[in-house]
């Protein structure tokens, strides 16, 4: 059974996340500082969630336990941005400065603009399958096997985004760890578990859409969360910046780069170098 949606259903979304977008643009503006988007980013989506459920008042068990997650899911996030911010992020730092190269300081706050623009349609377009069950779900339906799937791997999967999180927020403060790599932890069985769980959150949410009829059509959610964070803003820039090292090599050669597995031994990394390349590795043992 599902719910006839209203036309608030559509647009208040639309309005709530590029609203507080246009919002944010404006204070990045003034405060130089782009990266900020992320501090409100799970926040900006738990609102529009809200914000759907208090105008077409459809609680209930289904959209209630979503509620509660995407809110848990947008605080840690929040949280967590806030606890590590120093300034502006190096990743929105370098496109600022590509930003004024190409064009002055009018182009870098028209791109700036157009950043924020992209993010708030990123955040509607992996929302969806959340916004699906506020709007579509019946206070009359059973619940069925896909949600209590859908709720557990989310919630075991932002515990998981927390803990990688926190483990390489400790690496990083002290002080004999400065400028090293953080390669222990979840950090030893993949080279970015926080972009990874964060993308099964997004598949969890979509598990539970499921169970609503027609829920399924909302594939795009997860499979957008997840091409972005692997191949677009998340692990492409990380692994960028660091190619060149050479302890960042011999990492990528032990460690999955994005779903975690069994970490490689040294003798495993010696045999593939030697497999891949065994003139170079023959003459580099000659005396």
């Amino acid at each position: 059974m599902m719910r006839d949606a209203e036309p608030e259903d559509f647009w208040s979304p639309v309005v709530i996340i590029f609203g507080i977008q246009v919002i944010c643009y404006i204070a990045a503006l003034i405060m130089k500082d782009n990266s900020i988007v992320d501090i409100f980013w799970g926040l900006i989506v738990s609102c529009s969630m809200t914000i759907i459920l208090v105008l077409n008042n459809n609680w209930h068990h289904r959209t209630i336990v979503t509620l509660i997650l995407i809110w848990l899911w947008g605080i840690r996030m929040a949280v967590y941005v806030v606890l590590k911010h120093n300034g502006e992020d190096w990743r929105f730092a370098d496109m600022r400065e590509k930003f004024r190269r190409a064009g002055g300081k009018a182009l870098e706050i028209i791109l700036s603009g157009v950043l924020f623009f992209m993010t708030g349609l990123t955040m509607l377009l992996i929302s969806s399958s959340a916004h699906f069950i506020a709007i579509y779900s019946h206070e009359n339906d059973d619940l069925f096997v896909l949600e209590w799937i859908g709720w557990v791997i989310i919630f075991v999967c932002i515990i998981l985004e927390f803990v990688s999180d926190i483990q390489l927020l400790v690496f990083k403060k002290k002080k004999d760890n400065k400028g090293k790599l953080c390669m222990t932890g979840l950090w030893r069985w993949s080279r970015h578990p926080n972009f990874f769980f964060e993308a099964v959150v997004w598949w969890g949410f979509y598990i539970t859409a499921c169970s609503i009829k027609w829920g399924y059509i909302t594939i795009w959610a997860p499979v957008v969360i997840t091409l972005t964070l692997r191949y677009v803003s998340g692990v492409p820039l990380i692994e960028e910046k660091y190619k060149d090292r050479e302890d960042f090599e011999q990492y990528k050669k032990q460690t999955n780069c994005f779903i975690p597995w069994f970490p490689k031994s040294a003798s495993q990394v010696t045999q593939r170098i030697i497999v891949e390349n065994p003139e170079k590795e023959r003459r580099r043992n000659l005396p």
